[in-house]
């Protein structure tokens, strides 16, 4: 059956079968400047990522840059900006990206499949939609959301979401063949039908010829070859991958700046708070007996943003690169547990990362201080800069104000990296050990030694509390996320335990309850929810910069491409999280999983899932274990929030299975089965 155009003088047949040849007769679509073509009747910024967006730029790594432009340029209810690569080019499309969508009408959604279908079936030859390197024609795994938040038919979204990280300065192919729609047969864009038509189809159009010409010779040819029947295709486009050093090179430059400074001057640090014993309790109301000393440091280090402001900006030289601008203070939480006051040896170190938007006195949750206890670690925390209490201001603004400036708090978050490694350097080649504070008045009290009793021996001979020869990073939640970057930076850090977290920000955002409180601020400035997927899509690229899906090749594999060494192979990750967690989605999780290439421990609750491999409990390395709480996953299959808050979030870190197995990697380095010898089923 022929499909036939619309919006046209003279009916021009394309399908396969028709009679007689289109004339060149065809009028040409009538495009506001800058208006992608594809969907230009929905969108003319769909569909995103694009090349159409894409220009030449030899000023950036790739040579290309992401230019939106005109009509395609999203702005706010009140007309501003909302383009986000005006406050950061792009040289590519992310490695990890959303890929939109519209068809103008509401899909069905059981002819795409979604998150719950089997990855491997949409790398078969021949599957109706595809995502195709075009290198190799190979195929990506992927799952496809329908947006159920969109309250308009004409403006539903759907998303594309690759289930492994693309490769960087890679071209890729979308196809999508095989989609209906809940009222029958889907209208096929017409832009799609010219050129699906060929030549003759697209006539003199200023925008399909160039087109055109493009799709004979670099699409259709990655179409046909994937088994797919150019007349059955509802929508294709390609778009290229931008460079890794374009994401990596600004935190990598301030990484090497920082050390070079702290091995030429040391950081400095003094007391500025000082508990000990039932004192605590005027700190953490909850079993203050867990710890023995609470200490609050003020640290001297390197700077490398332009002020300690929230909202600052990264200093730059006149390049544009990265530069140290003098010296930066910030304030460090130390909590040594009471099992090392009744133990006469030193105990190691834990950093410990905070959660969403938190800071350092997280360390006041017990379940938080339990683990270092158990362990016998001493614990230090500092804020995590960009992303900590004191920026929620900044973010507000941006979602409420200046759109276009959403991610301006990843400037500062360079500067908490460096903040670890800075506090790192003091704990590790400087020593706390001869650091002193007054307390009562007139007694002198050394911190980081134990105190001096009258026969000097055992534990009152005032030796060192602190041993820093064994260095682990413990993150939960966002802790998680920032904390696989700022391990990965830190060649001291031996092992590292990364509890409920994930990567890929932009495709965790709409599954994650802690977020929807910024939607109360986007659904007043981008209101159209096609538009949010769209701008949600444009964020990636810029959050890359920070994403743990960016620097996972560097936590236990490859050396930093720039800068010092980091140590990666010298490292042991445990990966913990819980089925069903309604604030970081499991989605993410198994992302970060996939990408870091951890195999999945066994025996467990849950067989492995697709495209890992899995690792037999005891093991001594790294590998990924899922804790079952009872909690109902079935809402992870919308692309929404959770409708309910559930306790698996943070039941793996304050559970006693989580802390066993916890407890044993830290002290050990081995990944055990915390229901040995049985399988751990649902935890109460």
């Amino acid at each position: 059956m022929c499909r036939l155009l619309s919006l046209v003088v003279a009916v021009v047949a394309v399908a396969s079968g028709c009679q007689g040849r289109p004339t060149n007769t065809v009028p040409p679509l009538a495009l506001a400047a800058g208006c992608s073509p594809l969907l230009h009747e929905i969108s003319c910024g769909l569909p995103y990522p694009s090349d159409f967006f894409l220009i030449d730029d030899a000023t950036l790594p790739s040579g290309h840059r992401v230019a939106i432009d005109g009509a395609a340029e999203l702005s706010t209810t009140e007309g501003r900006s909302a383009d986000i690569t005006e406050f950061m080019p792009q040289d590519g499309f992310s490695r990890l990206p959303p890929i939109v969508w519209s068809f103008g009408v509401r899909v069905d959604g059981s002819s795409v499949p979604d998150i719950t279908a089997d990855p491997g079936a949409t790398i078969v030859a021949g599957y109706p939609l595809a995502l195709l390197n075009t290198n190799d024609g190979s195929r990506v795994p992927f799952f496809v959301d329908v947006d159920p938040r969109a309250n308009d038919d004409a403006r539903e979204a759907l998303i594309m979401r690759p289930l492994v990280r693309l490769q960087a300065e890679t071209r890729y192919v979308v196809v999508v063949s095989g989609v209906r729609a809940v009222t029958g047969e889907l209208p096929v864009p017409l832009a799609m039908q010219r050129l699906i038509g060929g030549v003759d189809a697209v006539g003199n159009d200023a925008v399909l010829s160039p087109l055109s010409a493009r799709y004979e010779r670099d699409v259709f040819p990655i179409v046909v070859g994937a088994g797919i029947a150019r007349e059955a295709v509802q929508l294709a486009w390609d778009f290229t991958t931008g460079s890794d050093a374009h994401v990596q090179h600004d935190l990598l430059r301030g990484r090497s700046l920082a050390l070079a400074s702290l091995a030429q001057t040391a950081p400095t640090a003094t007391i500025t708070g000082f508990l000990e014993g039932e004192q605590i309790g005027r700190e953490f109301s909850e079993r203050a007996n867990l710890s023995w000393r609470l200490i609050k440091l003020r640290v001297t280090g390197p700077r490398i943003v332009e002020s300690d402001d929230a909202g600052t900006l990264l200093a730059r030289d006149d390049a544009g690169d990265v530069r140290l601008n003098g010296t930066t203070t910030f304030d460090a939480l130390v909590v040594i547990p009471a099992t090392v006051r009744d133990d006469d040896s030193a105990a190691v170190v834990e950093l410990y990362g905070h959660g969403f938007f938190g800071d350092r006195g997280e360390l006041q949750y017990s379940s938080i201080r339990e683990l270092p206890g158990r362990a016998k670690r001493v614990q230090f925390a500092i804020d995590w800069l960009g992303m900590s209490f004191g920026d929620l201001g900044v973010v507000a603004g941006s979602m409420g104000d200046t759109v276009s400036e959403a991610l301006r708090f990843g400037e500062r978050l360079p500067q908490a990296m460096v903040n670890w490694l800075t506090l790192t350097e003091l704990i590790k080649r400087h020593g706390l050990d001869d650091l002193v504070t007054v307390v009562g008045g007139t007694n002198e009290v050394k911190p980081f030694r134990r105190p001096v009793t009258g026969d000097g021996s055992g534990s009152g001979d005032g030796s060192v509390l602190v041993d820093a020869s064994d260095i682990a990073f413990v993150g939960n939640s966002q802790g998680h996320i920032l904390g696989a970057v700022a391990a990965a930076l830190n060649g001291d850090v031996k092992r590292v335990i990364l509890s409920v977290g994930g990567e890929g920000f932009s495709h965790m955002m709409f599954r994650a309850r802690p977020f929807q409180g910024f939607t109360f601020f986007l659904d007043r400035t981008v209101v159209d929810p096609l538009d949010q997927q769209l701008l949600t899509a444009h964020l990636q690229r810029a959050a890359d910069r920070f994403d743990p899906a960016t620097w996972a090749p560097y936590l236990l594999d490859e050396e930093v491409p720039e800068g010092p060494a980091n140590n990666a192979v010298a490292r042991r990750l445990l990966f913990q999280f819980g089925r069903g967690d309604s604030q970081v989605p499991n989605l993410g999780a198994l992302l970060h999983i996939r990408t870091l290439g951890l195999p999945w421990a066994t025996p467990g609750a849950f067989d492995a899932p697709w495209g890992l491999t899995t690792a037999t409990l005891p093991f001594e390395g790294s590998a990924a274990y899922q804790f079952d709480f009872g909690v109902d996953p079935s809402f992870e299959v919308q692309a929404t929030f959770p409708p309910a808050e559930n306790r698996v979030h943070y039941s793996v870190a304050s559970s006693s299975r989580g802390q066993q197995q916890s407890e044993a990697f830290l002290r050990d380095g081995v990944i055990i089965n915390p229901c040995a010898p049985d399988v751990c089923a649902v935890i109460p």
